[in-house]
């Protein structure tokens, strides 16, 4: 059964709303999964979330990443960040806009040639009241030179890049389940699209996937770690833009909170640009203090951040004022997302989600808000740190997409339920994927050849390569269209 409900307010613009809020509802679950979750995670639980070792500020160099998994080559490179000259544009007072370096080490997934090349092709002729600019006639489908140049340059659209931001409660790097899970996901991304996507999809379906390495905590909490990633993410955009490239964002748990943040973040500020009549902007509920002992400020301290001498970005920058460019961000995946960091919210739902949650559990997802949001000032209220609370209009007004997988018995799901229905009563466009009794974040489990898993992983990538079709091979599943 589904239902395509589309905003009918004449005041609304449905260009900003492309698609609906699609939800596919999996109840399957393997012999061998029931096993699993009694018999080996439940005793384990304990020691599946703990965190042994405290990292030092500032994004970590992974010097002992794999270099080659599954046919993939996994590359290093540092992304260095300029220091910039409006600090309060990335939600930094300038008393501590320099006290995380300013690099981001990241890694890049290269999957082996596939041989197949994105065509690039002009668009089928259309009727030529079909375009602006088109010529007019009766019955004539010729176009304008524009209106040619138009579908040449939407034909050659440039690479897809996939950021991917790992959990680990907010302190902890990518266990090997994240190395895995991102050289198949790059895999199954570099595969030729299918046969019935359109021509024009094709080059930007040519996708692949980086891992970025970002601040942790407690040494690199939100209030440093943010404004960092987002002037990164700025430049990032800039850089795809010269490509003529596109953009998602990407992670799972606390990953996903962070891609998640960088979403809002890159829509208000698209907001702030354009303004009204076009989009609301938002007045920032995250306020961070003017003065914050301990923080270096000025040329010293942002030359003390960075280990780059050979770099050649600029000292400042300015923030970019081109809406368009922050507009190459097309879409966020969020896997088992924490959408609420607020402490201390215990009711009867999180402690059934808890009796039944094998991995994370109640403490482990609290202790991880607490040290994420140290030092915000804002006790998890903020909308960057518990997006569940955000005003979402502007991710529609934008066009971002928001998708996500959500498995039921994770003490997480509560929330995320919570942020689903917030993105289909906004009309925020996207695809859901919830599976009744799995786990949290249980599409990594594919690496252990968990089928309920690898079909996750297999929609995950589906849908990040924009293809409508879905998984051939599901099982007891209803897909809602809202």
């Amino acid at each position: 059964m589904s239902q395509d409900i589309r905003v009918r307010d004449p005041e609304f613009n449905p260009a900003f709303v492309p698609d609906v809020v699609k939800v596919t509802h999996r109840d399957d679950l393997s012999l061998i999964y029931k096993v699993l979750r009694i018999a080996v995670l439940w005793p384990l639980r304990p020691h599946l979330v703990s965190y042994k070792k405290s990292y030092p500020g500032g994004s970590q160099r992974l010097y002992h990443h794999p270099q080659r998994l599954h046919g993939v080559t996994i590359k290093e490179k540092k992304a260095s960040i300029p220091a910039t000259s409006s600090p309060a544009d990335y939600g930094a007072s300038s008393a501590y806009a320099f006290s995380v370096p300013d690099r981001l080490w990241m890694y890049d997934f290269e999957p082996p040639a596939t041989g197949f090349e994105p065509a690039v092709l002009p668009a089928p002729l259309t009727s030529a009241n079909s375009r602006p600019g088109a010529s007019s006639g009766p019955g004539t489908r010729r176009k304008s030179n524009a209106g040619l140049a138009a579908d040449a340059a939407e034909a050659a659209r440039g690479p897809h890049t996939i950021y991917y931001f790992a959990g680990g409660g907010f302190r902890a790097p990518p266990s090997s389940e994240h190395w895995k899970f991102c050289a198949q996901l790059a895999s199954a991304l570099s595969l030729p699209p299918l046969g019935n996507t359109p021509v024009a999809e094709r080059a930007e379906t040519h996708a692949h996937v980086v891992l970025v390495s970002y601040p942790l905590a407690p040494h690199s909490p939100a209030r440093d770690s943010l404004p960092l990633l987002r002037r990164w993410l700025e430049q990032a955009l800039a850089e795809t833009a010269k490509t003529n490239g596109t953009v998602s964002l990407a992670g799972d748990s606390a990953g996903a909170n962070v891609a998640l943040s960088l979403g809002l973040w890159v829509a208000d500020r698209i907001a702030t640009l354009e303004g009204p009549p076009g989009l609301t902007t938002l007045t920032r509920s995250h306020t961070i203090p003017e003065e914050v002992p301990g923080y270096g400020y000025g040329e010293k301290a942002c030359n003390s951040n960075s280990d780059d001498s050979s770099s050649s970005v600029p000292a400042t920058v300015a923030a970019v004022a081109d809406p368009s460019v922050l507009r190459r961000l097309r879409s966020i995946m969020a896997i088992s997302p924490a959408t609420d960091l607020r402490p201390g919210r215990h009711s009867a739902s999180r402690a059934d989600a808890d009796a039944r949650d094998k991995v994370l559990g109640q403490g482990a997802a609290d202790e991880a808000a607490t040290a994420w949001a140290k030092g915000s000032g804002t006790d998890g209220q903020s909308r960057y740190l518990s997006p569940g609370l955000a005003d979402l209009a502007n991710l529609r007004a934008s066009g971002i997409r928001i998708d996500g997988v959500i498995g039921t018995a994770d003490v997480l799901a509560h929330d995320s339920m919570v942020f689903l229905q917030r993105c289909r009563e906004e009309e925020v466009p996207g695809r859901w994927l919830v599976w009744e009794g799995q786990m949290h974040c249980f599409p990594l489990a594919a690496c252990y050849g968990l089928r309920e898993s690898r079909e996750a992983r297999e929609w995950v990538a589906e849908v990040l390569r924009g293809e409508e079709q879905g998984n051939g091979r599901r099982r007891s599943s209803v897909t809602t269209m809202i």
